[in-house]
């Protein structure tokens, strides 16, 4: 990737846990407050990405 290294590691887990940890409260807050339901975090399993589809096959 552009010689841009990403961590895949235990520390990397724990570090983005506990960024998540301390802001969810406040997105799911503000949803609740715009009565607007939060999407899931994470896609369910077998779905592919968007970049895995084309517009064409939305319509099969």
């Amino acid at each position: 990737m552009a010689g841009i290294r990403l961590r895949d590691d235990a520390a990397c887990a724990r570090e983005l846990a506990a960024r998540w940890r301390a802001y969810e409260p406040y997105v799911a807050w503000l949803a609740r407050y715009l009565h607007m339901p939060l999407p899931p975090w994470l896609p369910p399993e077998g779905v592919p990405d968007a970049w895995q589809t084309t517009a064409g096959e939305a319509f099969r």
